[in-house]
Order: structure tokens, then sequence, then C-alpha cells
């Protein structure tokens, strides 16, 4: 079986193609290979997902990121107004490709004050 292998015609040695193994490990049938198995067999970023192909893979960032899956940074949607805060509210950036909206914190409550003091008298005086 010829599927997914290459043959040299002088040595008459066949090789799987790139993304396909033979489980004998001498030739035959290839298969493909699952590389999003295992994050050894690809180079996806911990913030990216992988998707089978075939042959080979292909990696995606995770919603809240950007790049080409194999190298992915966080999007600070506060920083591009890309979120969705109420206007009252502050938008706080978390590494983790999200953030969160801070509700607004009330102002304190002004504690009763003494009036000033005077110099008048505050007892008519006495004679």
């Amino acid at each position: 079986n010829t599927i997914n292998q290459y043959c040299d015609s002088v040595t008459e040695l066949c090789l799987c193609l790139d993304g396909y193994i033979a489980f004998s490990g001498r030739g035959g049938t290839c298969h493909d290979v699952k590389e999003c198995n295992d994050r050894r067999d690809n180079d996806c970023h911990k913030n990216a997902f992988c998707t089978e192909l075939e042959p080979g893979y292909e990696c995606t960032c995770n919603s809240g990121f950007r790049g080409n899956g194999t190298d992915c940074v966080d999007i600070d949607e506060c920083q591009e107004g890309t979120h969705n805060c109420p206007d009252t509210y502050t938008c706080r950036n978390k590494p983790r490709g999200n953030f969160t909206c801070l509700a607004p914190t009330p102002f304190p409550t002004p504690r009763p004050t003494r009036p000033p003091p005077t110099d008048e008298p505050t007892d008519p005086p006495t004679d």
C-alpha cells in the first residue's frame, strides 16, 4: 500500500510522508500521527487549541489571546477598549485571557462635624 508514503525507485525503500507513521517501524501502512494527543508532538502554545488535520495539526490561540497559535499573547481588553464594562465601572485585565469589571466604590459617608469654633461668646454676658 503506497498511500501516504513515498518510495525511492533506486533503493526500493518506502517511507511515510511527514505527519504519518508506520506502527511496525518497518514500512507498510502509514497512519496519521495524532499530534494533538501529546503536547510533545506539537508546538502549540499553552494558551492555544490544537486541531488534528490529516496530515498534521493546526494551533489556534484561545479566546482572549492573539497570535499564530505557537505564540499567543493576552489581549488587554481594558487598554484596547473592547471590554463591555458599564461606563461607571473600572475594567481590570486578567492575564488568563479575560477581564473583570469592578463596581465603583461608593463615596464615604461624611461624619457629622461640629461647627467651627468662634471668638464670639455663646452666652450673653451678665452684669
